[in-house]
């Protein structure tokens, strides 16, 4: 019994990681994966307790498994990492489970698995088995407790570290004269351990080889709890506690019996059994290789081995055998005190993360040139979405290799500008089961730029982008996040935005309220300022239009709205032209058109690109924008016209976002103003300030050139902007 609790202790628990002394430094860190010590002696007590001082050791949990710096992932009984007591637990583990499978898969973690059983005790589901068997291909260095598990199939080295003796835990607890037929079983109690059969061997043993049967140890099957109180009720020779035992009661149980009884029907590798050596208490166990082994290590007069299923004969006889013999107080180990056991722990790490840096250095190798993969999802119906992702893309372009997975709306992947050198995917789980194989020092994945909706369907969000933060955090690449902003501002931060983000090596907001929110990053502008045409365009030049594109899901322009466009136009000696930059918006721009006696240019046939191209053609031939949709506004300042926010409602979101590109204010709601006539006014003066407008478009350009999540890449310096991809026509 290798990983369940044998008995307990009334000393501190550590909590912390057992680090080594403070003048030195650490040479190994290595997460176990196991849970703390909790009071009960156990494996993991004996293997943290006396690790070798040049090592720092860490407890297991999922947010330092997928997330945390360690060298060496110790692993012991995989299947319990996948198990939970209710099908909610078990699949939030799986989940888990897959994520620490990603990280290693490409991580210079070492993996190295001690062999505690040849097969789980209890059944597993075939997912468990699937599952455990992808952790098993990982393994750097196997470690065999005895001499007789099977090596064969490892698919990897071995080294033999015995399952160490309890003689030192237990040397300071009091204990207990041997009652002559006194016979006890102790330890976890599982129906694999063959209790029911010791009950009913014990109650045919003539009287004078037995006087009392204890049984000690917590139990978790209602059924063999029931059957033991039945025996008590039955026989009075026969009495249980079922709970884990303190150590100091544990080892007064053991020592004042004269016999342990292990009835088990499998046995590789047991704790208790050592226990009951280590406490000077001979045992009658099963005759399997491993026993007979330790038989061989520690003598005879110590184990009776019996063949097959225990019986009332073979019994009687081990009793009598074990009573005959003359043995001294503890048999002698051979290799099993702790001290030892660490050192060679020790060794085996070193081993596994050498021949894991081999494997690592082998493929990193192979892979020079930075690799991006992308998900620059959008509305399918939106220009502006279209636009912002293909900056973006640009930008990584000049510097790595992109692999980007569009989905399969022909329309919305028209206006993305993908070129033959990217590597295109319409499939979620071959792109995700690419950057797998993409994985090392040059992966990166960018999350995809514009606003995050903070909703229930965030989830499926964030259920996609943690492995690949993962994947990159693991194999040493990078995470960005750019160009993101919050649409909703009123409510609280929400915890899984923060939690993506804070495992970002760079996150870029593009506006600074959403930055303030979060705390987490710098701020840039929006990525579709590096679209479009030069941001020199001339002031003076013919520009015989006044450009107006409004949302059609917020209330119709009022009156006064209507009559400031005009006087505006009139001041400008311009004709209006309404725009649609999304399909929905097109009933309110036929609507606005007819009020206003303009033109119309409705977005009811072609792709993104080509819609695009006729929006920016107006736009070049527009003294000024005005709109309440910020990608109307960014994309005609980056024509040359004047962006103007004038709203029916609020301006919050215009006025962010433009707030990141300069300081001049280029956006006004129409509850301002008291008359069409004051709001014409202002409409002209922040026509007056297009110079300076444009000269922070030439700046916003540079900045993004130079952000961070462009620098994060290694690279030649390109521009942002792609001529490929200017509207026909357009001068470059």
């Amino acid at each position: 019994m290798s990983g369940p609790a044998i008995g307990g202790s009334a000393r501190a628990v550590p909590r912390e990681p057992l680090s080594p002394p403070a003048e030195s430094k650490p040479e190994l860190r290595v997460l176990l994966s196991l849970a703390p010590p909790d009071g009960t002696t156990k494996y993991v007590d004996q293997i943290t307790r006396f690790a070798d001082v040049r090592q720092v050791t860490f407890f297991f949990s999922w947010v330092r498994a997928i997330f945390g710096r360690y060298d060496v992932f110790h692993v012991h009984w995989p299947e319990f990492l996948l198990r939970g007591r209710t099908l909610p637990v078990r699949f939030a583990r799986h989940l888990l489970y897959l994520a620490l499978m990603l990280r290693l898969r490409v991580s210079s973690v070492a993996v190295v698995r001690t062999v505690h059983n040849i097969n789980p005790h209890e059944e597993g589901t075939g997912l468990e088995k699937a599952l455990t068997k992808l952790l098993l291909r990982r393994v750097d260095r196997f470690i065999l407790l005895n001499d007789q598990t099977p090596t064969s199939g490892l698919g990897a080295a071995a080294d033999l570290i015995r399952h160490g003796d309890y003689v030192e835990a237990f040397a300071d607890l009091p204990r207990q004269e041997a009652e002559r037929g006194r016979l006890i079983l102790f330890g976890r109690l599982q129906p694999y351990k063959g209790v029911e059969t010791l009950l009913r061997v014990v109650s045919g043993l003539p009287q004078e080889d037995w006087a009392a049967l204890r049984i000690v140890g917590a139990c978790s099957d209602p059924v063999l709890r029931e059957t033991i109180r039945a025996a008590e009720t039955n026989d009075g020779r026969v009495s249980a506690d079922l709970r884990f035992l303190p150590d100091d009661e544990l080892v007064r149980e053991v020592t004042r019996s004269e016999i342990v009884i292990l009835p088990y029907t499998d046995l590789h590798n047991s704790g208790v059994l050592l226990v009951a050596l280590s406490l000077g208490r001979p045992v009658v166990a099963p005759r399997t290789p491993s026993t007979e082994s330790l038989a061989r290590e520690v003598g005879s007069a110590w184990i009776y081995l019996y063949e097959g299923a225990l019986t009332t004969h073979q019994l009687a006889r081990g009793l009598r055998t074990l009573r005959d013999a003359e043995r001294p107080d503890l048999p002698t180990f051979d290799g099993r005190d702790w001290r030892t056991i660490g050192a060679a722990h020790f060794a085996t790490y070193q081993r596994a993360r050498a021949h894991r840096r081999e494997r690592v250095d082998s493929d990193e190798s192979r892979q020079t040139r930075p690799v991006v993969f992308i998900n620059p999802s959008g509305q399918r119906t939106n220009l502006g979405d279209s636009v912002l992702r293909r900056a973006f893309l640009d930008q990584l372009r000049h510097r790595a290799a992109l692999h980007v997975y569009t989905g399969t709306h022909p329309s919305y992947v028209s206006g993305l500008g993908l070129r033959p050198e990217d590597v295109v995917y319409r499939s979620r789980v071959r792109w995700m089961l690419a950057a797998v194989r993409h994985a090392g020092k040059n992966f990166v994945f960018a999350m995809n730029p514009g606003e995050i909706v903070e909703d229930r369907r965030y989830w499926f969000t964030f259920a996609w982008q943690l492995p690949l933060i993962v994947l990159a955090k693991a194999s040493r690449g990078a995470s960005l996040a750019s160009g993101i902003a919050v649409r909703e501002l009123a409510s609280r931060p929400d915890r899984r935005v923060r939690f993506l983000l804070r495992r970002c090596d760079v996150v870029e907001w593009r506006d600074p309220r959403s930055r303030q929110r979060y705390g987490i990053g710098t701020v840039i502008p929006d990525w579709a300022f590096a679209a479009g045409g030069p941001a020199h365009a001339d002031a003076d030049e013919t520009r015989p239009l006044l450009a107006v594109s409004m949302r059609g899901d917020r209330r119709f322009p009022s009156d006064r709205w209507l009559e400031a466009i005009e006087a505006f136009a009139r001041r400008l000696g311009a004709s209006i032209i309404v725009v649609s930059q999304v399909v929905g918006d097109n009933g309110r721009s036929r609507a606005i058109a007819r009020s206003l006696g303009a033109q119309v240019l409705l977005w009811e046939a072609g792709g993104h690109l080509e819609h695009e191209h006729a929006v920016r053609a107006v736009y070049r031939r527009s003294a000024a924008v005005v709109s309440d949709r910020i990608h109307a506004l960014i994309i005609g300042v980056t024509e040359g016209a004047t962006p103007i926010g004038f709203t029916v409602e609020g301006t919050e979101k215009v006025a962010r976002t433009f707030l990141a590109l300069c300081p001049i204010s280029v956006s006004f709601s129409e509850s301002e103003v008291g008359s069409a006539a004051e709001a014409a006014d202002r409409l002209t003066r922040i026509s007056c300030s297009s110079a300076e407008i444009r000269a922070a478009v030439a700046t916003a350009r540079q900045t993004l050139r130079t952000s961070a999540s462009s620098s994060i890449l290694s690279g030649p310096e390109s521009a942002v902007v792609s001529d490929a991809y200017r509207p026909q026509g357009a001068a470059p």
